[in-house]
């Protein structure tokens, strides 16, 4: 992670939360040296961290009309979001000398595309 994730002088640390398969518990565990960490299950049913400044969503299990809304308040609030997604899913096994890394494909959800709304500058 870049310097530029510390907070500035006089101001507390960024909040930045992870919403994540346990698999990637090792980016929580970087984020946490330089950042305030929530994990969220948004998969689960969880709201969107209003207080989080940034947002990590990785490997969303649904995208439905009403997450998209939620979605796109938060980021008309100012917030930012990563979301990754993928028509793969590895698996990672750890063998005795070496990682195993396995690839399949899923199908992906049912969603309709998203697109923000044209915004004026």
């Amino acid at each position: 992670m870049g310097a530029g994730l510390a907070a500035p002088e006089g101001r507390a640390s960024p909040v930045i939360a992870v919403a994540a398969p346990d698999a990637y518990s090792e980016i929580v565990e970087v984020l946490s040296k330089r950042a305030r960490v929530l994990r969220v299950n948004l998969d689960g049913g969880s709201s969107l961290p209003q207080q989080a400044d940034l947002l990590f969503w990785i490997e969303p299990a649904t995208m439905g009309e009403s997450r998209l809304r939620e979605v796109n308040r938060f980021l008309e609030t100012g917030h930012s979001l990563v979301l990754t997604a993928s028509r793969h899913k590895a698996v990672i096994r750890q063998q005795r000398d070496h990682l195993e890394v396995l690839f399949r494909a899923q199908p992906l959800p049912d969603t309709k595309s998203y697109s923000p709304p044209n915004r004026r500058t």
